[in-house]
């Protein structure tokens, strides 16, 4: 297929129809792109969605960690603070006041980062309650630094301290308690999510797979349901069905391309096929023209060759009728010079004429001298008649056609009964065609012997007329191979009650009624 067909075929596919039409006559690598595009896009996005939860849950966990370390470092801080006001109350060292300064920052800056990370009203109260007491903390611990040691102020500012520690321990320890109890209800809280994540990303494994697995299946199938097709069109030209319908042009843009290319090869094929047939036809129906040529001439040369053999000596045959019809002449025998003439003529016309084919006239003429012959011989017992409403002048008969026929009817129809009988011979004009029927009164044929008689079997089928030595067989045979058709000579006839034999032949022009 040309370039220019492939994209006039591309142009009609993606012409018109709805959306759907217009994907399926997708080329396959299309269809394959955006499904494959298709797919990753979702698992992409899924993969995205179940990363940023995951994100989540691990920035909520994190943060509850540093929330429970915050805590934790403020405890102990708390401890590490007060082990360092009493190694400077002991000992008066400048570094240890310094140590518990920069503590107390420490302490400070834990106790803001606790307290902006609350995330209920118990841990915002519990928080406060903290900031609060170190408040307090910071300012006896500032009196307590000032004092000398062992005055009053130094010990009721150094009890009062250590209750304020007491109560800031313990409000640490309910912080850490609260923060804890929150943990495990985030923790369960954690635990639902993370289930119902599972069983999304479970979900999501499904439908992609499910996704995939109907794509594959819708796409494998808009593949191979054309393909399919392409092959059961393959077979059917394997098998000579040249005839079958053609591909339909329904499937993507590249199988429709191949499908035109199939439909034109069948096509192709098939004009092939046809011309072939064709010039074989006709070479067969020459080869059988060429045949019934030969076998028409075959058989009349066979029937001038049972005449000539019938005779010794034909030219001595006609000279000695000449001399006893010339010596019946002188002798005044009218009737005998009659038969001798008859005679002649029967003769003369089987062997002279060497024509495949004669006017019917001429035909029906021997049929008259042979009648007069037998007429003659028997009588009255043999009648005869010709009945003609035909243009005989425009119709052609193999030679020696009536004739034996007519042999025939007074020979084995009529010369056996006592009584004798009749002979007619009726000529009429049907639809382009002569028909001309012989018809007796006899003694008829019994039907196992008219089979043998045109067939040419058995002891019948060899029978041959005793004046040209012509039989039935002969006759229907010429008969079918000059008209070109089977039914051309047919035969009816009834033991005891008589014979009709069926001549059609066809004439060049409408008949005009005339009598013959």
């Amino acid at each position: 297929m040309s370039g220019t067909e492939a994209d006039k075929l591309r142009e009609e596919s993606m012409a018109g129809g709805n959306w759907r039409d217009k994907v399926r006559k997708l080329s396959i690598r299309t269809k394959l792109i955006i499904f494959m595009t298709a797919l990753i896009v979702m698992t992409s996005l899924v993969n995205l969605y179940f990363y940023y939860r995951a994100y989540i849950a691990m920035d909520e966990f994190n943060a509850m960690l540093r929330d429970y370390t915050r805590v934790n470092s403020l405890s102990m801080q708390l401890v590490q603070g007060r082990n360092y006001l009493e190694e400077y109350i002991t000992t008066r060292d400048r570094a240890a006041k310094d140590a518990f300064l920069d503590y107390r920052r420490r302490v400070d800056r834990l106790a803001l980062e606790i307290d902006s990370k609350n995330a209920t009203l118990e841990t915002y109260l519990w928080s406060k309650s903290i900031r609060n007491s170190l408040a307090a903390y910071d300012e006896k611990a500032a009196q307590l630094l000032e004092a000398e040691p062992g005055s009053a102020d130094f010990s009721s500012e150094y009890a009062a301290l250590k209750s304020i520690s007491t109560y800031l321990e313990s409000y640490i320890k309910q912080l850490l308690d609260t923060k804890l109890t929150e943990g495990e209800w985030y923790h369960q809280r954690l635990n639902q999510r993370v289930g119902f994540i599972r069983l999304l990303n479970l979900g999501s494994v499904i439908g992609i797979t499910v996704f995939s697995l109907l794509g594959v299946l819708i796409l494998s199938r808009s593949i191979t349901e054309p393909l399919r097709k392409l092959a059961h069109f393959s077979s059917n030209i394997a098998k000579g069905n040249f005839k079958t319908e053609k591909l339909p042009l329904d499937f993507s843009e590249d199988i429709n391309i191949l499908a035109v290319a199939f439909n034109k090869m069948a096509q192709s094929i098939e004009q092939m096929i046809q011309e072939i047939t064709s010039k074989s036809d006709l070479e067969r129906k020459l080869h059988e023209e060429e045949y019934k040529n030969l076998k028409i001439s075959d058989q009349l040369t066979e029937a001038k060759f049972l005449a000539l053999q019938s005779q010794i000596n034909p030219h001595f045959l006609f000279n000695t009728l000449n001399a006893i019809m010339r010596l019946a002449m002188f002798e005044r025998a009218r009737k005998t010079t009659e038969l001798i003439e008859a005679l002649a003529r029967i003769f003369r016309y089987n062997l002279g004429h060497a024509n495949r084919e004669v006017p019917l006239g001429e035909e029906l003429a021997i049929v008259r001298e042979y009648l007069n012959i037998q007429q003659t011989r028997f009588g009255d017992r043999i009648q005869f008649s010709l009945v003609c409403r035909a243009d005989i002048a425009q119709v052609t008969i193999p030679r020696l056609t009536l004739q034996p026929l007519v042999e025939n009817a007074i020979v084995h129809g009529l010369e056996p009964k006592e009584r004798g009988g009749a002979v007619r011979v009726k000529i009429t004009a049907g639809d382009g065609v002569t028909l001309i029927k012989v018809i007796d009164d006899g003694t008829g044929i019994p039907p196992a012997k008219l089979r043998q008689l045109l067939t040419g079997e058995g002891e019948a089928g060899r029978h041959q007329g005793h004046t040209t030595g012509i039989g039935l067989n002969n006759v229907k045979e010429r008969i079918e191979l000059f008209s070109k058709e089977a039914g051309a000579f047919r035969i009816w006839s009834k033991p005891d009650l008589g014979t009709v034999v069926i001549l059609r032949l066809r004439r060049m022009e409408a008949p005009a009624c005339i009598n013959c």
